[in-house]
């Protein structure tokens, strides 16, 4: 049996009042809990259906916006299994018998899990992507299969991602923390559902399941909050995407499940090719991602971090005691650039746009500051750590920074970093370039990992 969710606002009259009529003589419903954001349509429902024991009726205390108000109704449900449907679509009673076979048939005991429809129709179609299982590990391979069979008449599954409507277990609503979200959920409404699925990749290693023949009619219309808030916050939803389709970076998982931002499994090269950790330099910190994987193999005062922007390096200051990490933009000459900030924080680089505009067209540059840039080979002797281990993740960059470490690099024995194939930046170094450099100081590339966006990451070793 199915708890049926509907988060709702003033939809009873062109909506509810036809819906409800059918989710009550539904038999694979036992409770349908609606949570009203200003009180008008439940009051309409208790005037036209009084003392319906299946009705849970709930009016907001205020109003949420469209992400909470969905888990205020999927937090008041009793059963495992929710249908979170909004209050202008409907699904009918054989969307409930492909949901209960496929939980029977194919679900083994699982919480992790969502089942999204193959169609909402009649504007979205996605049956090309019916058995697909969305999970961290198989964006990559999930986009190649899209590309591949995707007809003229299918909607992209960026917009399944954000239609919703679809078959959830309670448990993902109760094990959310929304504690880091706070200053951005009021901005979701257009995005609230992408938004939603996004944490819970990142989160809780959703698997979301499209499910042959699940379907459904969806409504669009005027009075749509999509339509209606889409505009107001773009950025938002800019930034929202992009760290949707960042998720098909996190290939990898550790023994805790949790998310690995290397292209190229760390704990699998330790073990392939037997490295000794004497001391690494991480140029491109960011937000210091991968300091637990380094800590399996070498101490906190071993490791230095290198980054551009000024509030990463206090932000991982913060977070992270003892850290070792030097404010710099690297590059081979000392000069004054511009170190331009992308809307996702992650594409800032010293370098412009090139065919990363064309891949990722939600991300751009909204800010930047001008510094002078520094070379490694006078930042590494402020510190009596041997730098055998090199990871270098800054856009494009990465041959202007290891020019600037000069003689050093005949020091290192492992070299991880970011590649590219085409000209994801202007003016970035290819591939090519890279091997023919390091070749000089006996570094040999032997490992390759590709996006499909011309970028990739490899690892080189001394030979």
């Amino acid at each position: 049996m199915f708890s049926l969710c509907i988060p709702t606002m003033d939809r009873f009259d062109n909506f509810l009042s036809k819906y409800l009529v059918e989710y009550l003589e539904n038999e694979y419903i036992s409770e349908i809990v609606i949570t009203d954001e200003n009180g008008n349509d439940v009051e309409k429902i208790k005037a036209t259906f009084p003392d319906n024991e299946k009705l849970i009726l709930i009016k907001n205390q205020t109003r949420l916006g469209p992400f909470l108000n969905k888990i205020t109704a999927c937090s008041s449900a009793k059963n495992e299994w929710i249908v979170l449907m909004d209050s202008d679509n409907f699904a009918d009673k054989e969307y409930f018998v492909t949901a209960k076979n496929y939980l029977e048939q194919v679900i083994e005991n699982q919480t992790n899990i969502i089942l999204a429809p193959s169609k909402a129709k009649p504007n979205f179609d996605y049956s090309h992507l019916s058995g697909f299982i969305y999970k961290n590990g198989e964006f990559k391979q999930n986009n190649v299969k899209e590309s591949n069979i995707k007809n003229h008449y299918n909607s992209p599954s960026t917009t399944l991602m954000n239609t919703g409507n679809y078959v959830i277990n309670r448990n993902l609503i109760y094990n959310l923390n929304l504690s880091l979200e706070k200053d951005n959920i009021y901005k979701s409404s257009a995005c609230d559902v992408i938004y939603f699925n996004t944490l819970l990749f990142e989160q809780l290693d959703l698997n979301m399941h499209v499910v042959p023949n699940l379907e459904y009619n969806h409504v669009v219309h005027d009075g749509s909050i999509y339509i209606q808030t889409a505009n107001k916050f773009k950025d938002f939803i800019d930034l929202v995407h992009n760290r949707y389709y960042n998720l098909s970076k996190y290939l990898f998982k550790d023994n805790n499940n949790n998310n690995i931002y290397m292209l190229i499994s760390l704990h699998d090269l330790v073990t392939k090719y037997n490295i000794q950790f004497k001391g690494i330099l991480h140029v491109g910190a960011h937000e210091c991602e991968e300091l637990n994987d380094y800590e399996k193999y070498i101490g906190r005062n071993k490791i230095l971090w290198i980054e551009a922007m000024p509030h990463k390096v206090e932000q991982c200051k913060e977070k992270y005691p003892n850290l070792l990490i030097e404010n710099a933009i690297v590059s081979d000459v000392e000069e004054v650039v511009k170190f331009k900030i992308s809307n996702n924080g992650q594409s800032s680089s010293i370098l412009d746009f090139g065919l990363h505009s064309q891949y990722h067209p939600h991300i751009h540059y909204v800010t930047g500051f001008d510094g002078t840039t520094s070379l490694l080979k006078n930042i590494l002797p402020k510190y009596e750590i041997e730098f055998n281990f090199l990871n270098f993740d800054i856009q494009g960059a990465e041959l202007k920074a290891l020019k600037g470490m000069e003689e050093y690099l005949n020091k290192v024995d492992y070299l991880y970093t970011e590649v590219n194939s085409d000209y994801v930046y202007n003016g970035c170094a290819l591939i090519g370039e890279l091997d023919e450099y390091l070749c000089k100081f006996g570094l040999h590339r032997v490992e390759t990992n590709w996006t499909d966006f011309k970028w990739g990451d490899a690892f080189y070793i001394r030979k």
